[in-house]
């Protein structure tokens, strides 16, 4: 039987190689994230609008979300009827650190600085994510489209504000 030694071999070889991959171990490491916790200080900003230059006159408008030092965050939540609802709450500072170990993890921070088609129709969306972390700052921002996936992935995970929130009164 000539296949007796082969397979014999190939055994011997899959026992080999599962003994040295289960002795490998990769260590996975979060990325150590630090910010300015002052409550004045802007981390994370992002918005999506038709017109860049009505948006920046409007001085009432809101962005779709904002997160501060202190872990406030104020996000717009569209209803049906195309009205807008502001809320208010607070993220922890392991919910901070998580927030921001996420948007470093899914590349932020090596991406370019605008992304756009080569030939964009007019009047389309422009959308940004701002992130000023205490050793590094970057503005990202998408005119229709190009962006990487991770850019909606972080923008989505922006605007779920949370749980404990309640609408943002101006007093």
């Amino acid at each position: 039987m000539p296949y007796v030694p082969f397979l014999r071999w190939l055994g011997l070889s899959l026992v080999i190689s599962l003994a040295l991959l289960s002795a490998c171990r990769i260590d996975v490491t979060s990325v150590v994230v630090d910010w300015d916790h002052d409550p004045g200080a802007l981390i994370v900003e992002a918005d999506t609008f038709i017109d860049p230059m009505s948006s920046q006159g409007d001085l009432n408008r809101i962005p779709d979300a904002r997160v501060w030092g202190d872990g406030r965050i104020v996000w717009a939540e569209y209803r049906d009827d195309g009205s807008r609802v502001a809320w208010e709450g607070y993220l922890s500072e392991g919910a901070m650190t998580n927030l921001l170990q996420f948007i470093f993890e899914e590349g932020f921070f090596d991406w370019k600085d605008h992304y756009q088609p080569g030939d964009p129709l007019a009047n389309s969306p422009f959308s940004y994510i701002t992130v000023h972390m205490t050793d590094r700052s970057k503005r990202v921002s998408q005119y229709l489209e190009g962006a990487p996936v991770g850019f909606w992935r972080i923008y989505r995970r922006i605007n779920q504000g949370v749980t404990d929130a309640h609408p943002l009164t101006l007093e």
